[in-house]
């Protein structure tokens, strides 16, 4: 049996015009999306995402600072610092950062109010390079991995680096969602 998708779209797009009287929308002068069959939610999968970022790095909370340190992937680490922080966080939920503070930086868009695994900035030069990057992580705290007499991977409130005189923004990784009321 062959089927006409033409013919059995026509008849699926009569039967929703008959059923509400006027095409889905039209009542309003919207348009309605229907879900698609799969099941799939974009706000739901980076959500679960940016969550799983976020657990990820609080459940390194403690372990020591070393810079420059380079972890593979999938290696548990001894040692953090924190763009390697930041990159393990986001390949253990399925993304791809590059490795170094600076790059990561220009990776990522810039917005003016983090969200869950948004990524705050430092320069650290006289030429203002970008030398330090934090994964916020709600309510006003986030994660980063600190050399000097700290020397771990800490929980702090984000006004630690939102008030430096070296703070450089906020920014989110590419594949999350970026409304224009969120740019920077």
């Amino acid at each position: 049996m062959k089927i006409d998708w033409l013919e059995l779209w026509k008849g699926l797009w009569r039967g929703l015009v008959e059923e509400h009287g006027k095409p889905l929308g039209v009542e309003r002068g919207v348009s309605t999306s229907l879900p698609l069959p799969s099941g799939y939610d974009r706000d739901l999968e980076e959500m679960s995402r940016r969550r799983s970022v976020c657990d990820y790095a609080l459940s390194q909370q403690g372990k020591p600072y070393k810079l420059g340190v380079e972890v593979g992937a999938g290696e548990e680490a001894e040692f953090w610092d924190c763009s390697e922080l930041v990159q393990e966080a986001y390949r253990q939920a399925g993304m791809t950062i590059p490795d170094g503070s600076f790059a990561q930086f220009d990776f990522c868009r810039p917005v003016k109010e983090p969200k869950l695994a948004d990524l705050g900035f430092l320069w650290n030069d006289k030429w203002g390079r970008i030398g330090h990057v934090a994964i916020f992580i709600g309510g006003d705290m986030l994660v980063d991995a600190v050399g000097g007499s700290v020397g771990r991977v800490r929980l702090a409130h984000q006004s630690l680096i939102e008030e430096s005189p070296r703070f450089r923004g906020w920014r989110r990784f590419p594949d999350f969602q970026w409304p224009l009321e969120d740019r920077a």
